[in-house]
């Protein structure tokens, strides 16, 4: 989704007091605010209402339909995060993408430095992806897991190594409102990975992003990836479409060539000569035995994918401090020198529909990976938003580390939050 500035020129600059007092030149034309702000600092913003009211500006999304009033028309892009860390790059929000071809088997690696999302090859000398797309909307009412019809890809790995799989789909409902939940999880090799929670509206889609890795190094062969789905409670029916799924097999560089096996004893002597006249047959000695296999050279080292470590709080935590409280620790084993990845997922709730949750991930208490503040559009205290993303962080020292989950109230109302998890594991 895009919300797109354009100045009228009346006045020029235009500034925007609350969105960081960023400035508009006329004449600017179509430039995404979520390019550089997140949906909810948007929804928010008084001055751009009000630029818009005196005419400096007109907004429009990517679908060419003009926004005039941001509180009732943008409602539902407060969940819209900057920089949103959703793989594929049709459902991608926020985020600029090199469009780059991936048919020679490039994957989308975020990169700090330039802010984009870029296809790249990983740092493995063998890969095997596999993708599937299903647009079709598919329904349940059941209380068991069942199958996303054409959500399913089949994939065949080369040898023992992890199977990582990424995956969305929208989810809406038939009941005019809230009332009946849902959960998605994605099954991959016959592992079921956590399972993500969402109370679907039927004018308001909500993307659900998946991912999973399998616990363990698998073995050659062919797995199947798929989505499910489920109703938990209530008596809506539950809709998904646009399903995705991006399944990545990894294996470390091949071993050396065993050493070649000693060449078999020649064959038996040549057969005596006929007598003058017809030509005797010749005889012909048997082949050697074929000499022995070589051994099979050492299984090369990888580093993608190392170190993995996770760390999980399921139960709900409270709190009504306005200062951030500790939900979760995880604290690394003695890492090396390198590049990690740390995602993170967490489900919450809020006391109040007029005051914010507060949330954080931080590393060693001084660098904050994530900041997340939201208002949420209800308060009961059953009904919980899941969160999630990820980060790449630079260690340059080897040491131990500790990764924080941090929450909090920012009035004193309740702040809930359960399901937490944390993971880090290295990319080069």
């Amino acid at each position: 989704m895009e919300i797109r500035l354009t100045t009228t020129g009346t006045l020029s600059p235009v500034t925007i007091d609350d969105l960081s007092g960023r400035s508009f030149t006329h004449p600017t034309t179509n430039f995404n605010l979520l390019s550089e702000f997140s949906g909810n600092e948007v929804f928010k913003s008084e001055s751009l209402q009000s630029a818009i009211t005196n005419g400096y500006i007109t907004l429009s999304d990517n679908y060419g339909n003009t926004i005039t009033d941001i509180t009732n028309e943008l409602s539902d892009i407060r969940d819209i995060t900057k920089n949103a860390e959703i793989w594929n790059a049709d459902r991608i929000l926020s985020v600029p993408v090199d469009d780059t071809s991936i048919d020679d088997g490039r994957v989308l690696i975020y990169r700090s430095a330039s802010g984009k999302l870029e296809y790249e090859i990983p740092s493995y000398e063998e890969f095997v992806t596999e993708s599937v797309s299903e647009p079709t909307q598919r329904s349940t009412t059941s209380s068991d897991w069942s199958d996303i019809t054409g959500a399913t890809l089949d994939i065949t790995t080369l040898g023992d190594g992890y199977l990582i799989a990424w995956a969305s789909t929208v989810c809406t409902n038939n009941a005019g409102g809230g009332g009946s939940e849902a959960e998605f999880r994605l099954v991959i090799a016959g592992e079921n990975m956590p399972a993500t929670m969402m109370e679907p509206y039927d004018d308001l889609e909500r993307t659900i992003p998946l991912f999973g890795k399998t616990a363990n190094p698998i073995a050659s062969g062919t797995y199947t990836v798929k989505i499910q789905f489920r109703r938990i409670n209530g008596t809506a029916i539950i809709y998904a479409e646009d399903s995705q799924i991006l399944a990545l097999s990894l294996v470390g560089p091949k071993g050396d060539t065993g050493a070649t096996g000693p060449t078999g004893p020649s064959g038996g002597p040549v057969g005596p000569t006929g007598p003058t006249g017809p030509i005797g047959p010749t005889g012909v000695g048997s082949t050697g035995p074929t000499g022995p296999i070589g051994p099979t050279g050492p299984t090369g080292t990888s580093t993608f994918g190392s170190n993995f470590q996770t760390e999980i709080s399921a139960g709900e935590s409270t709190t009504t401090s306005t200062s951030f409280q500790q939900k979760l620790r995880m604290t690394t084993t003695s890492l090396p020198i390198g590049t990690y990845r740390i995602g993170w997922y967490y489900e919450w709730s809020f006391g109040s529909q007029s005051n914010d949750f507060l949330g954080r991930v931080q590393v060693d208490n001084t660098t904050t990976l994530m900041e997340h503040q939201q208002e949420p559009k209800d308060s009961n205290s059953d009904q919980s938003t899941p969160a999630s993303g990820f980060a790449y962080i630079t260690f340059a020292s080897a040491t131990t580390h500790d990764i924080d989950l941090d929450y909090c109230s920012n009035d004193g109302s309740t702040a809930r939050i359960k399901n937490a998890k944390l993971e880090i594991w290295r990319v080069s």
